[in-house]
């Protein structure tokens, strides 16, 4: 039965019998060398590698953006911690995809994908793995290759309703809330925070409001009680802190006069891309 992508992943991990488990989603590849180049580094908890996002139109390669891991080499979990924004950021931590798991440390502390999330669970898988190992290691090579369909983002339909959304980040933020608190969680949370307002970002992106609807929408998404218990230690990007300080005021036509302007800009950088090509 299709449950989702959370679903089908956990019924893999119940048949998988070797040491390490890693994801290939079905319409992703990864690069012919990447089981060799393993090989090297079975002593590590966790192996990192990059990615490179190839956008399609009409099933013909478009461009190809190189995100490899600008971190390589062996770390301990307290260097991810503590550098949590830096690794989120270069790629590294976010997908389950470009990464090898040891099948031990999954069965020994029952990790598992959250099937009542539909986004994010990647992170989610990541973050609850994190907290039971030791080392790690970075390859700063794009041995992953996540296809993205121009004709089809699917991204933007898992966003366009914000209670769905509100409920995947409640989960996320609950898993954040079991780190040991030895761990640094200042990274964890500012990257989550500003998760959090992207997500909401996009959905404002993809939805036409009025003023009236904004605030009906937006008003209980900000109000969650987990992200305003988060926000008094974290630094929000610019676009997020202008997003809340305006909500804060209720200043929502200043909120649907920025988001008009935004909604142009990507129109013409897509228009741009889809004529540049292959890059």
């Amino acid at each position: 039965t299709n449950g989702g992508a959370a679903s089908a992943r956990n019924y893999g991990l119940q048949k998988a019998s070797g040491d390490y488990v890693l994801f290939i989603d079905g319409d992703d590849t990864v690069d012919s060398t990447l089981f060799q180049k393993l090989e090297s580094f079975l002593e590590y908890d966790l192996w990192i590698y990059g990615m490179a996002f190839d956008y399609y139109l009409k099933d013909q390669l478009n461009r190809r953006d190189i995100l490899s891991c600008k971190h390589t080499g062996s770390y301990s979990v307290e260097d991810i911690f503590s550098s949590y924004q830096e690794f989120f950021y270069d790629n590294a931590l976010s997908s389950a995809c470009n990464k090898v798991f040891r099948k031990d440390i999954l069965e020994k502390h029952q990790i598992n994908f959250n099937e009542k999330m539909n986004l994010y669970e990647d992170y989610d898988f990541v973050l609850q793995y994190l907290k039971c190992v030791n080392s790690v290691y970075c390859i700063n090579e794009p041995l992953y290759h996540y296809r993205h369909d121009l004709d089809h983002m699917h991204i933007h339909g898992r966003v366009k309703d914000l209670y769905p959304v509100r409920n995947n980040l409640s989960y996320l933020f609950a898993t954040i809330k079991t780190l040991p608190n030895s761990c640094d969680t200042t990274g964890i949370y500012t990257v989550s925070c500003n998760l959090y307002l992207d997500l909401l970002q996009q959905n404002l992106m993809q939805n036409d409001y009025s003023e009236d609807e904004l605030q009906k929408e937006i008003e209980p998404y900000i109000s969650n009680e987990t992200f305003q218990s988060l926000l008094a230690d974290v630094k929000l990007s610019e676009s997020n802190a202008f997003l809340l300080k305006n909500v804060e005021e209720k200043q929502y036509k200043a909120i649907l006069k920025e988001i008009k302007k935004k909604k142009r800009i990507r129109f013409y950088k897509n228009s741009i891309k889809k004529l540049i090509g292959k890059r």
